[in-house]
């Protein structure tokens, strides 16, 4: 690749950068039966949100998320007599083991005794959502669900309300498996789901109610965001004239206004080149990202693509037949006005010479003028005080 080539790759990419930096951001949360929130769920009070990006809200009745609380041994994870209807399983704390394989099935036993085999009986597997928190060590909750996938409503209309934890397990001395009884559960499945609200304040306005979509049994809940601190409240009601419904406040986060700054820095640059015998006039192009306003280079982490970033540069002037200059270079802010910077500049209209590097390097500095306008006109109003 030629080098004004990759030269004018270097100024569409910073260009690109700006572009894909200044696009809208969607925020996905997760949340089962009882509201209770996936653990990958990003912390908007932590988050650095922007005005327009996109929240959405997934309310899965079919699944169980973990809880801070324990679940204690051969238990379920949710109360049997009011276990939610569209649940596509038993989620019960017991011990994972290829060798003594559990599942949940229809009837009762004597727990500590030999149990008889029933049908349907539900195979048991690790829960894939983490981290489940058990009142013993060693114990996780497994997943035990019918194949194909059965709501728990359905499994109690076809089997009846009774249904055990067992497991299987071979006799020392060989022989055949026999099946143990650990625990029995009676199961009410509760109403269905009637309907999920989401009331949104921003900013002191009063709270907006998010109109909800219900699609193969997800309800999903879609907004743009606005600038403000922002209250996000959740409830969950079941068809039923005296369940109370659930509800969930999630933490109170802010969105900031879109950048009133380019995400493209574009800066005047004095620079010296041709082995430092000539100072020439240019145009500095920096990418930066949104911390370069928000903390500044060098604070809170703010490193690449802030404090330290690609450069391509124009230059205007100097002792070179071509009109124009083209270079790459690397940049380091020493303030958000400031930077100095060193690169290579490319170009010349005498095709008879080729390209030198120790006579094409460059080094320089760029000054923003309108950080500068600012920076004194917020020093002026200081002083003033």
């Amino acid at each position: 690749m030629r080098p004004l080539t990759f030269a004018a790759l270097a100024i569409a990419c910073a260009v690109l950068f700006a572009k894909k930096a200044g696009a809208s951001t969607t925020y996905e949360l997760w949340f089962d039966a009882q509201l209770n929130a996936e653990s990958s769920n990003p912390a908007l009070d932590k988050t650095s949100l922007i005005e327009g990006d996109v929240l959405t809200i997934h309310v899965d009745p079919s699944r169980l998320f973990p809880t801070p609380y324990p679940v204690d041994s051969y238990r379920t994870a949710f109360a049997p007599g009011a276990t939610p209807s569209e649940l596509l399983g038993f989620y019960v704390a017991a011990t994972a083991g290829a060798r003594t394989p559990y599942y949940v099935q229809s009837g009762t036993c004597t727990v500590g005794s030999p149990a008889a085999p029933t049908t349907p009986a539900l195979a048991c597997q690790p829960d894939a959502n983490k981290p489940w928190v058990t009142s013993t060590p060693g114990m996780t909750v497994l997943l035990c669900s019918a194949k194909p996938a059965m709501t728990i409503e359905n499994m109690v209309k076809a089997s009846g309300a009774q249904w055990s934890l067992v497991y299987d397990m071979a006799p020392p001395g060989g022989g055949a498996t026999v099946r143990h009884c650990v625990a029995n559960y009676t199961v009410t499945p509760t109403n269905d789901v009637d309907h999920v609200a989401v009331t949104m304040a921003t900013g002191g306005a009063l709270p907006e109610t998010l109109p909800a979509v219900m699609t193969n049994g997800v309800w999903t809940i879609t907004t743009t965001l606005k600038p403000g601190q922002t209250n996000v409240v959740m409830q969950l009601a079941r068809k039923s004239d005296v369940a109370i419904p659930i509800q969930l406040s999630l933490p109170k986060f802010v969105v900031k206004s879109q950048d009133e700054h380019s995400l493209v820095r574009v800066q005047a640059e004095i620079l010296t080149t041709n082995r430092a015998r000539a100072v020439s006039f240019a145009v500095a192009i920096s990418p930066v990202t949104r911390g370069f306003f928000e903390s500044g280079p060098w604070r809170d982490w703010c490193v690449v693509f802030c404090g330290i970033t690609p450069q391509a540069l124009v230059r205007l002037s100097g002792d070179q037949g071509s009109v124009v200059q083209i270079g790459l270079g690397l940049g380091i802010y020493i303030t958000p006005p400031f930077q100095f910077n060193a690169g290579f500049l490319f170009g010349t209209n005498d095709l008879s010479t080729t390209w030198l590097p120790d006579r094409s390097w460059y080094v320089g500095f760029a000054i923003d003028p309108f950080l500068l306008t600012e920076t004194k006109t917020t020093s002026t109003a200081e002083v003033s005080k």
